[in-house]
């Protein structure tokens, strides 16, 4: 009952550990290498996908707050050049506010092409979840770091990043505003930038992952109150 919405069903969570159903299928790292008109299909199934599961009503779960989060994201400054850590300390600093005092829901935690797979029937599922041990149990991380690993993976990362904006968007929930979540999905988009950038990718090395990600929280949670925004 707790986990409502995640196929494939949840039986055990020990810890961070989950035990759910096997899925064979194919993950989204891989099919977003296709061009875009034939993976364009499979976003909007995703779209349907994230709405099923996070605008469920009986998700919500009170109010909670990411505060350690701003201290959990500047470790990541080991991976960009040393010019750019005193920019990134300050930029985090701008977003102590945002992540306070949000509604709290069910997440994935680790919600990214890897994890995506479409099964033989055609059908979106999600894998492997990680226990949130840091219960930030918000929705915006979900959808930030999927539309970051989408970017990274597609084969045309701008039509790509598009598609699910428009999925974002309608994911939003009865319990939030939408003024709120969309500044948080931009912070979770520029952490996920920077944590890719220990990874060399085929088409972004990895000072350019950091230097996106950074250039995202340093124009501050003001930038980013409607889903355009987000298109930076």
């Amino acid at each position: 009952e707790a986990y409502p919405g995640f196929p494939p069903a949840i039986h055990i969570k020990d810890g961070r550990s989950f035990v759910m159903d096997y899925v064979q299928g194919q993950d989204l790292l891989t099919i977003m290498q296709k061009p875009f008109l034939e993976t364009n299909g499979l976003l909007e199934k995703v779209s349907e996908y994230l709405k099923r599961i996070y605008s469920r009503e009986e998700g919500f779960m009170g109010k909670s707050s990411a505060s350690g989060q701003i201290v959990y994201t500047y470790k990541y400054e080991k991976f960009g050049p040393p010019l750019y850590r005193d920019k990134l300390k300050g930029s985090l600093a701008l977003w102590e506010n945002t992540l306070d005092a949000y509604p709290a829901q069910m997440i994935h935690n680790d919600l990214h092409t890897g994890n995506v797979l479409i099964d033989e029937q055609g059908r979106v599922r999600s894998i492997d979840p990680r226990g949130d041990i840091y219960e930030t149990r918000d929705v915006a991380k979900d959808i930030g770091r999927f539309l970051a690993a989408v970017t990274c993976a597609a084969h045309d990362n701008r039509y790509a990043f598009r598609e699910i904006m428009v999925a974002a968007e309608t994911v939003v929930v009865p319990w939030q505003d939408v003024a709120d979540l969309f500044p948080r999905v931009a912070f979770y988009i520029g952490q996920s930038y920077l944590s890719f950038s220990r990874w060399d990718t085929s088409r972004l090395a990895k000072e350019g992952l950091f230097s996106v990600g950074l250039h995202i929280l340093e124009k501050g949670p003001s930038a980013y109150v409607d889903i355009e925004d987000l298109s930076y």
